[in-house]
This record gives C-alpha cells, structure tokens and sequence, in this order.
C-alpha cells in the first residue's frame, strides 16, 4: 500500500503518454476486449424501404436468437420469438410498425443450453421511403 501511495504522489503531475492512454483503452467501460460473436447486417442506416428481413452473422452455434428492435428513446417496439436461423421476416402488422423518418435500433442475442446469453451490437436504420 505504501508503494503505491509513493508511486501515485510521484505521477501527480505527470500526463501520460499516447501509448499508456492506448493500454486503458481495452478493460475501459464502452471499449471491451471481448470479441462480437454476433454482427447485424441488414437493415442497416437510411433504407429506400423496409423489407422486414432482418439478417445477421453468428461466430458461434447458438441454439437460438432472439431479435429485439427500439425506438431512438429506446422503448421496445417488437421482440421476436426464438429464431434458429441467422434471419427473420417479422409480420406485416410489425413491418407497419416502422414509421418513415424515424431511426430504430436493433439487436440480435444468442442462445447456447444454460449459458449466459451473448448480445449483439446495436444497429440502426430509417425508412426514408415506406413500403415494399
């Protein structure tokens, strides 16, 4: 404990370097190490129109997926049932749903037994232009 309360009053002042920055960078909050096993695809930004496929890569066998999509203020506008395939068709009645000029956020979770289930990055997309 003594050591580090030496070494810290000897850093105070110092600014550290690019490369010290560039070592947090890894374990830092938002940034983490742990490679993406799920990746969204489509839709993806400003769409000419929604064809309500939604696709995705998976790095890993997982029994299942699950689809969620949010408005920008992140309230829920449709969860999937369980998916076993790397895309999904949603229902015309949640395809009508999306309205023009509004961004959405997708994701896409996976399933493996008793697992700890994995968590895609979100994607977005706006409908410029609504229809099929």
């Amino acid at each position: 404990a003594v050591a580090a309360v030496v070494l810290l009053i000897s850093r105070i002042g110092d600014t550290p370097g690019t490369d010290e920055i560039e070592s947090l960078r890894g374990p830092m909050r938002g940034n983490g190490t742990e490679k993406t096993l799920i990746i969204p695809e489509t839709p993806a930004g400003e769409v000419d129109t929604l064809t309500g496929t939604f696709t995705w890569k998976s790095e890993k066998n997982f029994d299942y997926f699950l689809l969620e999509v949010f408005t920008s203020d992140l309230t829920r506008v449709y969860q999937s049932g369980k998916i076993e395939d790397t895309l999904i068709v949603v229902p015309d009645s949640i395809n009508a749903v999306f309205n023009k000029n509004r961004i959405y956020i997708w994701n896409v979770r996976g399933f493996s037994g008793l697992e700890k289930s994995v968590i895609s990055k979100n994607k977005w997309f706006k409908v410029v232009q609504k229809g099929k």
